[in-house]
């Protein structure tokens, strides 16, 4: 087979080729720069054309783009902003949104290669860690510790924490350097009252455009709280927790809603992480729950957006009882002074 391109100044011939590879082999193309290798490669796995001639894999012919055949390219071709899972999934969200059974593909393929622990970057990281109660607010943030924690480099946890000081979840307290940020009582109010907004809309928009991959996630989250309940799983009720409210913001199918959303549950997640503990709160929540989750997959918006506000509110229904119960745990030191 050949490969001839079209010129200003007439046909450039770039590659003649003629070879077979059996099972087994391994095969090195050598040769100057320019010389065809690239396009060689890139025939083979499906991305060009020859111009004349045929390749074959197994015996069948190779027509474009297939499953069975990847390429390493010699260029990065990552996108830097991106974290690795999304980078695996960006050819993936040019043609359509990613669903459920994308994503898990997507893992599969970062634990082929050993890079589960890298599906997020760094600073997507150290937000799970704040979400978690891993890192907590009034903690320091130390890049050469968090270099160790995260297995990176400084420089990826200086980008990340840049990152969180830009969006508030990170201060500085001069010569102590950056902190997780604390919010006041006042601003947890503030903030929990946006919350209850905007998972109000999310769950108005998932009533109307939930699909049915949608129906599942939201039914399994659903569920894994009704298990944590039952055991009396406070930690596990969290998880769970989180995994039904993200439900319901991608069931919305609004990118920009699920964006403010993340930005200021990350603020207010250690706060409500500690209502989780407050006494008679998890059984409270379970039927709270159900009665969004009837209102979506039955497609009612009206019911399921008041539903999850009068849920997001009571919260912080009394303040007074939440901050007894607060002084008296481990958590007392979320606050900042008002």
């Amino acid at each position: 087979m050949d490969k001839t391109y079209g010129g200003r100044r007439g046909p450039v011939h770039a590659l003649a080729a003629n070879l077979e590879v059996r099972k087994g082999e391994f095969v090195s193309l050598l040769g100057p720069s320019g010389c065809g290798k690239s396009t060689l490669l890139m025939m083979i796995a499906g991305l060009e054309r020859p111009t004349s001639g045929s390749i074959a894999f197994h015996g069948s012919p190779v027509a474009g783009p297939r499953g069975d055949i990847g390429i390493i390219f010699q260029d990065a071709t990552l996108l830097p902003w991106k974290t690795a899972l999304d980078n695996v999934l960006f050819p993936v969200r040019i043609l359509r949104r990613p669903s459920t059974a994308d994503r898990d593909r997507a893992r599969e393929l970062l634990a082929m290669v050993g890079l589960s622990e890298f599906e997020r970057g760094t600073a997507a990281r150290l937000e799970a860690d704040i979400l978690q109660g891993r890192v907590r607010p009034g903690d320091r943030l130390d890049e050469r510790e968090l270099s160790k924690t995260y297995g990176v480099s400084r420089t990826p946890v200086r980008e990340a924490l840049q990152r969180l000081q830009a969006s508030g979840l990170a201060v500085a307290r001069g010569r102590q350097g950056l902190q997780v940020a604390q919010l006041s009582v006042a601003d947890l109010l503030d903030g929990m009252t946006v919350v209850a907004e905007l998972e109000a809309l999310a769950a108005a928009q998932a009533a109307r455009r939930v699909t049915e991959d949608g129906r599942a996630t939201l039914d399994r989250a659903h569920e894994a709280c009704g298990q944590a309940v039952v055991t009396g799983d406070c930690e596990a009720f969290y998880n769970a927790n989180l995994q039904f409210h993200d439900a319901i913001a991608a069931a919305s199918g609004n990118d920009i809603l699920q964006d403010a959303l993340r930005r200021l549950s990350l603020k207010t997640a250690p706060y409500r992480r500690a209502i989780t503990f407050q006494p008679g709160r998890m059984p409270a929540s379970h039927p709270e729950h159900a009665a969004i989750l009837d209102a979506i997959l039955g497609r009612d918006a009206a019911r399921a957006s008041e539903l999850m506000r009068r849920h997001v509110l009571l919260l912080t229904a009394d303040i007074s009882d939440f901050l007894r119960f607060v002084r008296g745990t481990d958590h007392a030191g979320l606050f900042a002074s008002d």
